[in-house]
This record gives structure tokens, C-alpha cells and sequence, in this order.
């Protein structure tokens, strides 16, 4: 197996780690960073004094700035002929992914978006028990950060769930209700939102990054079973309802990196000319969803 030239653009909180993992795995040969915002070099990483210099040097790019400049950063490098790896969500309109889809295909690259719940160890986990959901409901909390901030509280979390819940019903939706509530942007900052799809199965979704605590929870409802992820802090508990009832079942979770694996995901895609778990079509499902909600929100009387 080869191993891959690599540059990450964005030297913030996530690009720092990108850059970490991307040094340490055996599949990449990590270049150095990008980012304009750095004025001074670091004696541990190589930054590079332009986006030119960066691209003509790899083979591939991880991007990893605001989600405002994912567009234009990203047709740059595919442009260029170069695989990208876009941090979610993938772009901050389906228009702009739309456009990024056809130009992958055009140039013949490969394009991720880094959705790690899909790598959760938990959602890895539970996946063999589920078969059918007919219902799914997702939590996911947050503290006030500083990350994020540019978009929704739908595009910034809530893009999570969306992506798992598209992956684990494979149906058209049919309705979207939602409601709002801003506490410190101007846009929304806490949102609940009902689904429901083509095949009969309902979603609720519950994000905000105005709550006091953590949380992060899904829970698949299917006919004869409950399968609850604790996607926090990695565990699973099944209960099924199929007489006589058993005590419920709590499969041992496999710890693992969960960023590292989707960046060495969207690696093995590249050697091998396959697709990535999340490609760039996911990622336009996930903003179109959420393009959706977003239009549909109703908010509290403020």
C-alpha cells in the first residue's frame, strides 16, 4: 500500500488534530499546514506561505476551517486534481455541494466529509442488531463554545444525527416540522425537529449548544427491540421485547479513534478506488436535510 502527500488547510482546534493523526498514521506523509490566519512558523510543523505552494506539494487535503470557506477551498483543490477530506458540514448550502459532487466526479478524485459519528465505536457497535427502525430519537447537548458559530445550531450538531438517522433510514422524507430558539447568535442556537419518512418511521431530533451539560444519545425503536447508544461515552444497550424477555444485553464496545479511522477511511478510498463511508453525496443529503429544517424552523416568542 502506498502512502499518501498530505496537507491540512486550517490550523485551528480541529486542523491541529487532523494534523496530529495524519503525521502519526502509516498510510499519510503529512506536509504541513496552510492556514493565513498563522503569521508565525512552528518549529514542530511546516507552514506553508500560500495555498499554491501547499497544493502543488500533495496528493490529497484535509480542510479544516469555518464552514463558510469549505466551498471555495475545496472546488479549488479538486480543481487541481487533488482528493479532499472536508470537515461537516461538507458546505454551507446543498447548491455549493451539489456543485462539489459533479466536480468530483469530473476530476476523478475522491471526497470525504468528516461525519465521526459514523465512526463512533458505539454506532459501530449497535449496527448488527439493527434491521428496520421504525422510530429513532436523537439528543445531542453542548456548552456554549466558540466553534461553530458561523452556522446554525442544525448545521454546527444537529448535521450529526441527520447523517445518521439518513443512514439508517433509507426512505424519502415526507415531513419536517421544527421549532427554534436563539439564546446567543443570531441564528438558532437550540432546535427540535420531527421526521417523517416515505416507509412509515419517524425521527425527533433534539440539539443545542445552550444546554449546561454534554449529552449525546440515539435511540432505535425497531418491532421487537430497543437499541439505545450512548454515543458519548461509547456504550449500548439492547433490550429486546420478543417473549419470554431476557435481561438486556450490553455488547462489549471495541475503543478506537474515531477521527483517525474516518481520515484513514478516506485514505484506503484513495488507494484503492473506492468510496469513502461518508462520500460528498452524503454530505449534500445531510445539508439538503438540513436546508429543509432550517426553512421549516418556527421559533419561540422572543
Amino acid at each position: 500500500m502506498g502512502v499518501l502527500k498530505v496537507g491540512v488547510i486550517g490550523a485551528g482546534h480541529m486542523g491541529k488534530i487532523h494534523g496530529k493523526l495524519l503525521q502519526n498514521s502509516n498510510m499519510f506523509d503529512f506536509l504541513g499546514f496552510y492556514d493565513p490566519q498563522v503569521s508565525n512558523l512552528s518549529a514542530e510543523h511546516t507552514f506553508f506561505n500560500s495555498l499554491n505552494e501547499l497544493i502543488d506539494q500533495v496528493e490529497a487535503l484535509s480542510i479544516c476551517t469555518s464552514t463558510s470557506a469549505h466551498f471555495e477551498l475545496a472546488q479549488f483543490a479538486i480543481l487541481g486534481g487533488k482528493h479532499v477530506f472536508i470537515e461537516k458540514p461538507v458546505t454551507q448550502t446543498a447548491l455549493e455541494a451539489q456543485k462539489l459532487v459533479e466536480l468530483i466526479g469530473k476530476n476523478n478524485t475522491i471526497g470525504a466529509v468528516g461525519h465521526v459519528e459514523r465512526f463512533n465505536p458505539a454506532f459501530s457497535a449497535a449496527l448488527p442488531f439493527i434491521s428496520k427502525p421504525q422510530r429513532i430519537e436523537a439528543v445531542r447537548y453542548a456548552t456554549q463554545g466558540s466553534r461553530g458559530l458561523d452556522v446554525s445550531v442544525v448545521l454546527d450538531m444537529m448535521i450529526h444525527d441527520i447523517d445518521l438517522i439518513l443512514a439508517l433510514i433509507q426512505s424519502p422524507v415526507v415531513s419536517v416540522q421544527a421549532r427554534g430558539h436563539r439564546s446567543f447568535t443570531q441564528s438558532c442556537d437550540t432546535a427540535e425537529v420531527q421526521l417523517e419518512f416515505a416507509n412509515g418511521a419517524t425521527a425527533l431530533m433534539l440539539a443545542s449548544r445552550a444546554h449546561v451539560r454534554k449529552y449525546r444519545s440515539l435511540t432505535v425503536y425497531e418491532h421487537n427491540k430497543t437499541i439505545d447508544l450512548d454515543l458519548l461515552n461509547h456504550s449500548l444497550t439492547i433490550q429486546s421485547w420478543t417473549p419470554p424477555l431476557q435481561d438486556s444485553l450490553s455488547p462489549l464496545i471495541q475503543p478506537n479513534n474515531a477521527i483517525l479511522d474516518e481520515l484513514e477511511d478516506w485514505g484506503t478510498a484513495i488507494l484503492n478506488g473506492s468510496s469513502p463511508k461518508v462520500d460528498l453525496q452524503a454530505g449534500l443529503k445531510n445539508v439538503e436535510l438540513a436546508e429543509k429544517i432550517m426553512q421549516s424552523l418556527i421559533y419561540a416568542v422572543e
